[in-house]
């Protein structure tokens, strides 16, 4: 059971990457669901309330190694994964809107803007996954508008 938490809260072990395995792992979600086919917004909302579950229990299992001293470890990526897809989710699926997706998503995990900073409290798992969830809705808000301006 030791591997598979890891395996999956490790996104794969890219979370092992040496520099910024968060945006490593953002890179790496983001290229499988671009050379995925596309399917279903129910579909890819069922994987990412799927994947968000199992990133709790992993994330949970990966902060309680050492002895909650760690409350977020690098090593985690799988909640970079999620607020990836949370990013795009229900965006075009084209090489601009995805990088803005990445770019945007990225910088408001770094800063953490209010209340995004207030979900990292939540305890073990939740507080690693929610605040990426919450960097991701609020990218994923910004470039609906965005397209919605454009479109205009």
């Amino acid at each position: 059971m030791n591997r598979v938490y890891r395996i999956l809260a490790t996104g794969g072990y890219s979370g092992y990457f040496p520099k910024a395995p968060g945006t490593f792992g953002s890179v790496v979600i983001l290229f499988v669901y671009w050379m995925l086919p596309a399917f279903s917004p129910s579909l890819l909302g069922l994987v990412i309330v799927a994947m968000f579950l199992v990133g709790v229990w992993s994330a949970t299992l990966m902060t309680n190694e050492n002895n909650g001293q760690d409350s977020d470890p690098s090593v985690v990526v799988i909640d970079e994964m999620v607020g990836m897809l949370v990013a795009v989710f229900l965006l075009p699926k084209r090489f601009v809107w995805m990088c803005l997706a990445f770019l945007l998503f990225r910088l408001l995990d770094v800063v953490k803007p209010f209340p995004v900073n207030k979900l990292e409290a939540f305890p073990k798992g939740w507080g690693v996954m929610l605040d990426d969830v919450g960097a991701g809705l609020y990218a994923n808000i910004i470039l609906q508008i965005l397209r919605g301006i454009l479109r205009a």
